[in-house]
């Protein structure tokens, strides 16, 4: 679900008569949004922010909805130890640092796996004399039929529709010049069977043979002479499915593991699904955007300044003693009554958990 839709299923009801919201900034993904449903607008906005990663902000009525890259605004003057604060403490905490993740792109439908590659007699290249009116049949003994069909997936079942008749013979089949059997063809009335040929096709391109090798010397054919029988020319001859489990279900899995992994005891990350990945590297580049794999700093200064630092801002930090010389986002701003004559506390962070937060100061 994308973020608009996931809003509208709060917002655009009859119960809701006070509150709308605001999207800054672009959100395009689709993501897995579990049940929905039984929360109120300030839980469903919370847990959304969780989901789509945003930051939100209150403003009268209006829920404000910001991408994080929309939301913070660089400050214009630094704040620099002994120059414009005067203390700093600092506080380090592994205690949500995720070193290993692993994830699951677009689902593979029923329609890409069962039945997903019907050969038709027209499809089928004849080698030998054919009757080629109504259903395809040959009387010439050694003539065969071929055709060199595809298995996307491995690991496939390949169905073979077998006509069968009362001039009906002996047939062989081969898959990639290996014989799987002999069959006869004969019945006392017309009719299909579905012989499974194999149930572990490979992965890639495979030729399959049908040869025609005279009668069932079982059968009494009356004088006649007995025949290979195909289809008609829109029958369905071959068809495959795919037997999918595990990662196999999804078009690309992918891993990602932390330049920090070696570092800590592994720390695993939720699995992430995403039907927007198709390919490995777009799996994997939601992979390092979703993992938490710095440790969360955070920073208690106070301002002594004069430009006016706001709870959007994003402000350099430097303070050389302990070698910082960085970006960081406002958490938490604690301005004191003017007539206290008092520096603004601040507390920054880069955890996105502490970024969150902003919206209950």
């Amino acid at each position: 679900m994308k973020l608009e839709d996931y809003l509208k299923f709060a917002f655009d009801v009859k119960e809701n008569k006070r509150f709308k919201y605001k999207i800054i900034g672009t959100f395009d993904r689709y993501r897995d949004v579990g049940k929905l449903g039984d929360t109120n607008i300030l839980e469903h906005v919370n847990k959304g922010a969780d989901i789509f990663d945003y930051i939100y902000f209150f403003d009268n009525e209006t829920v404000k909805i910001y991408e994080p890259s929309e939301f913070f605004v660089l400050s214009n003057e630094p704040i620099v130890y002994k120059f414009n604060n005067d203390k700093i403490n600092v506080k380090t905490s592994i205690t949500k640092l995720e070193t290993y993740i692993k994830g699951y792109g677009k689902k593979k439908t029923k329609k890409e796996t069962k039945n997903y590659n019907p050969i038709k007699t027209s499809d089928l290249k004849l080698k030998g004399k054919f009757d080629e009116k109504g259903t395809y049949s040959t009387e010439e003994k050694g003539a065969y039929y071929t055709v060199t069909l595809n298995a996307k997936w491995g690991n496939e079942t390949l169905e073979f529709k077998m006509k069968r008749g009362k001039l009906g013979g002996i047939i062989s089949v081969y898959i990639d010049n290996k014989k799987v059997d002999d069959f006869s063809t004969y019945s006392n009335s017309a009719k299909t069977d579905t012989i499974i040929l194999t149930n572990t096709l490979s992965k890639g391109k495979h030729t399959i043979k049908v040869k025609f090798d005279g009668g069932d010397d079982s059968v009494d054919y009356d004088g006649k002479s007995p025949v290979m029988y195909i289809g008609g020319e829109k029958s369905t001859i071959f068809n495959q499915t795919a037997k999918i489990t595990g990662a196999d279900i999804y078009h690309t899995y992918a891993e990602y593991q932390s330049p920090l992994y070696d570092d800590f005891t592994p720390r695993q990350a939720k699995t992430v699904y995403d039907d927007n990945a198709e390919t490995e590297e777009e799996l994997k580049a939601i992979l390092k955007e979703k993992i938490h794999d710095e440790p969360d700093v955070e920073v208690s200064t106070n301002y002594i300044g004069y430009d006016t630092i706001k709870e959007n801002s994003k402000v350099r930090l430097i303070h050389r003693p302990m070698n910082f010389n960085t970006e960081v986002n406002v958490v938490k701003l604690t301005r004191k009554h003017p007539e206290l004559h008092e520096p603004t506390e601040i507390d920054f962070g880069n955890s996105k958990v502490n970024i969150l937060k902003l919206q209950q100061i």
